[in-house]
């Protein structure tokens, strides 16, 4: 029997939301989906003259004076509801690096003062061949970076 962290892993990639593009600029693209009734963005921005992709993904808020928004959120707060959010945001970014054969690198961020949200991010980072470390210019991050290609497989 798989235990739950391996199950969770499993499940990356294989189950997503239904998500669509909800926008796009010259840095970036945004996409959005709902975890049940919890609306949700990833963000894809494009750095480095277009060789690296940064993911910001997490709940999306309207604000009268902040505009539209991401918080986030521990990823134990949800539940059996991470594995099916962190495979909506690996098709997305599937979908997005099939489109932008420049992007080399994708990178995702995490705050060391969520556990369970590093960890499950060095998992994913590790079973899609990339690297996690210390942020050494944002304290208390760490830093996940992916191949583009894991993705293009």
């Amino acid at each position: 029997m798989l235990s739950f962290k391996t199950f969770m892993l499993a499940e990356a990639g294989d189950k997503p939301y239904d998500f669509h593009r909800a926008d796009d600029d010259e840095v970036g693209t945004r996409y959005e989906f709902s975890a049940g009734s919890t609306p949700y963005s990833a963000t894809i921005e494009h750095m480095m003259g277009g060789k690296h992709a940064e993911v910001v993904f997490g709940i999306r808020h309207e604000d009268d004076d902040f505009g539209p928004h991401t918080s986030f959120h521990l990823t134990g707060d949800q539940g059996t509801k991470a594995a099916k959010i962190l495979s909506t945001v690996h098709h997305i970014v599937k979908r997005h690096v099939a489109k932008h054969p420049e992007i080399h690198t994708i990178g995702f961020t995490s705050d060391t003062g969520e556990p369970s949200r590093v960890a499950l991010y060095k998992r994913y980072t590790k079973r899609m061949g990339g690297t996690s470390h210390d942020s050494g210019h944002v304290y208390d991050t760490t830093v996940h970076t992916i191949p583009a290609d894991s993705y293009r497989t």
